[in-house]
């Protein structure tokens, strides 16, 4: 690999990684099961802080769903 190559390639790693932060990423549904999974908490801490008010919650669909930033929210307190 020359070193035109290695710097096309970091070019190309810089505009994905911007692309990455500017998404949408951040505010993906999450399950209960999803947010264990992501934190290593286990379901009744989750509830907990659902109960709590400290970590939002959404149950327009029946079921509690949770966005990645309010988790990432929840868990940088």
């Amino acid at each position: 690999m020359t070193e035109t190559d290695t710097g096309m390639l970091l070019e190309h790693m810089e505009r994905l990684e911007s692309l990455i932060t500017q998404s949408d990423f951040g505010n993906k549904w999450m399950s209960t099961v999803d947010v264990q999974n992501y934190t290593g908490l286990s379901t009744k801490t989750i509830h907990r802080a659902v109960k709590k008010g400290v970590l939002k919650v959404s149950q327009n669909t029946g079921k509690n769903l949770f966005r990645k930033s309010w988790v990432d929210r929840w868990i940088d307190k």
